[in-house]
């Protein structure tokens, strides 16, 4: 049975009242609910983590009623390699994906066919829709709705609401992308393995302060450049400049 659609307005104002990223999701996750959906999933890339090739995993924001074993299953087995509603984000294509579409045109290899077969057949996932929200320097994001409806009424919902979630998915995105401290929870795994000398040292430099200047307590200049060697290192030898470039994108130094 559809549900009712959502009120949009009503949907801005309340995202305007969530104070914490958990708030805001849940306040987003509920609009997917209403328009027939089961449940929803929002991710951001930082450029600089595809840049450098870092070795993380993606960080997601999912609903409490999307299935969390199947989450767990695709994290431990780094099923990221083989998603292809991922592969689709990353490429920038903005169009909506609707997974049992593209398994139709045999365009996936066994891999990600196999993905979609255990999402179905294990978790009991049968439909969903991925779409981009961000193709960037910044980063790439993008969302996931899912749906365990008989195909029937799972296409009547993508017929008539697909421009509604579409709408409210794009406004919760540029909502995310508004409020620094909720945009921080997807850069988590950039700065984690940073010593606090190491976040000293970058937020030293961001601010445009040269290291030979000493003025860091407790890192001397020699200190402070073996330091530069070891943050570039954890960053996949990016340069310093370019470094530098990114904490001011992605306004790390806040956080630094």
């Amino acid at each position: 049975m559809l549900k009712d659609s959502v009120n949009i307005t009503e949907f801005v104002m309340q995202l305007h009242t969530a104070t914490t990223l958990d708030e805001a999701f849940a306040i987003y996750d509920k609009q997917v609910q209403n328009l027939g959906f089961e449940g929803a999933l929002y991710a951001f890339i930082p450029r600089l983590q595809l840049e450098t090739q870092l070795q993380l995993s993606p960080l997601f924001k999912i609903s409490e009623s999307r299935n969390p074993a199947f989450i767990k299953h695709y994290h431990e087995a780094r099923l990221e390699q083989h998603d292809f509603t991922l592969h689709h984000v990353l490429k920038g294509n903005m169009t909506p994906l609707d997974w049992g579409t593209e398994a139709k045109k045999g365009t996936l290899n066994a891999a990600e066919n196999n993905l979609l077969t255990l999402a179905r057949e294990d978790y009991g996932i049968r439909h969903g829709i991925s779409m981009c929200t961000m193709f960037d320097e910044i980063g790439i994001a993008g969302a996931s709705v899912v749906s365990t409806e008989a195909d029937h009424i799972y296409q009547k919902l993508v017929n008539e609401r697909l421009n509604t979630l579409r709408v409210c998915i794009e406004i919760f995105h540029a909502h995310l992308m508004l409020k620094p401290h909720f945009f921080y929870y997807f850069l988590i795994p950039l700065l984690e393995n940073l010593t606090s000398k190491e976040k000293k040292l970058l937020r030293f430099i961001a601010e445009g302060r040269p290291m030979k200047s000493s003025g860091i307590p407790d890192i001397t200049y020699r200190y402070s450049d073996k330091l530069m060697q070891s943050i570039r290192a954890k960053f996949g030898g990016i340069s310093k400049g370019r470094l530098i470039y990114y904490i001011g994108l992605l306004r790390l130094l806040n956080y630094l």
